[in-house]
């Protein structure tokens, strides 16, 4: 998808920039990148073959694609996770995450709440693991604060979203919190604001919403919502997507910002230490990067926080609500 392929020509950008600004051969490092067509029985059989031949670092895609690898990996090689399940990197010792995860977000909607003190709470998840969400990061909190709430949930392909925002007219709630991916977030905002339901500052969702801004999607839907952007979406790098766009014909996102980041930090590790190793990676951190500033939790080998939380103005800017995002 594009957002796959944006990471990985960001990755590959960011391991040619730190081979060529260290005076070393562009093929000292080799990469094997393949496609496992969102299939995890494919995405364990290409490590199956990496395995064979040997390899010092692995990144794996998706959520679905990671948590099939995860048992059968060597537990002593770097796996980069491009998933952003909150728990993944807990699964196993060699797992790390320069990437976006639930936690962060889960985080995010938690300090929203808090700032709107609101009533009531009219809560909307799609996939299974928005609803997933929900369930670990907010409603824990909901309840914990006796705070009244109706929740609605929706299945892949669901379209009829009216039904959804008449309950919600109905309930009149204060504050609005909803996970979902990609056309089904763009259906759901739609029908709610056609409802008159959403009002400036008072509906939060994911950043999955970056993805409707980046691709220039009804721009006048994507207003007045809360969401979480990133720091390379706030303070774009200028050099570094001039010099992603001539070598890719296209703009980077902040996917390609967090693949750079990652390539560049697996070769200082190299550099530094001949090999490559989950200890050697950390040690490169904290790292001022073009996707903000890398900070590992030591512990968890995740990334810390580069959310920021913000809303579109309606001049198309992302502009920022509050600081970084705790």
């Amino acid at each position: 998808g594009t957002i796959g392929q944006a990471y990985v020509n960001g990755l590959k950008l960011g391991i040619q920039d730190e081979l060529s600004e260290n005076h070393l051969d562009p093929s000292t490092i080799k990469l094997n990148i393949n496609d496992n067509q969102g299939k995890p029985s494919e995405a364990v059989s290409i490590y199956q073959n990496h395995a064979a031949f040997g390899y010092d670092v692995y990144v794996s895609g998706t959520a679905e694609m990671s948590n099939a690898l995860i048992p059968i990996m060597d537990k002593t090689k770097p796996h980069f996770l491009f998933s952003l399940d909150e728990e993944a990197t807990s699964l196993s010792p060699n797992n790390i995450r320069i990437y976006m995860n639930f936690n962060l977000e889960g985080k995010s909607a938690i300090s929203f709440l808090k700032k709107k003190n609101p009533q009531k709470v009219f809560l909307i998840a799609g996939c299974p693991a928005c609803q997933r969400f929900l369930d670990k990061s907010i409603i824990p909190y909901i309840r914990d604060n006796q705070i009244d709430y109706k929740r609605e949930n929706f299945e892949n392909g669901f379209k009829e979203f009216r039904s959804i925002s008449q309950k919600a007219l109905v309930y009149k709630p204060d504050a609005i919190i909803i996970d979902a991916y990609g056309t089904e977030l763009l259906g759901m905002l739609r029908s709610l604001k056609e409802y008159g339901l959403i009002k400036q500052g008072n509906t939060w969702t994911t950043i999955d919403l970056i993805d409707l801004i980046d691709a220039k999607i009804d721009q006048e839907i994507t207003q007045d919502i809360v969401f979480d952007a990133m720091y390379f979406n706030i303070l774009p790098d200028k050099a570094f997507i001039e010099h992603y766009q001539k070598k890719f014909n296209k703009m980077p996102i902040y996917t390609s910002a967090y693949g750079y980041d990652t390539g560049r930090l697996i070769v200082k590790a190299f550099i530094k230490n001949g090999n490559v190793d989950v200890t050697g990676i950390l040690e490169q951190t904290p790292y001022d990067g073009v996707s903000g500033k890398i900070e590992l939790d030591q512990k968890t080998r995740d990334l810390k926080s580069t959310l920021i939380r913000a809303i579109l103005s309606k001049d198309g800017k992302i502009i920022p609500v509050e600081s970084e995002v705790p």
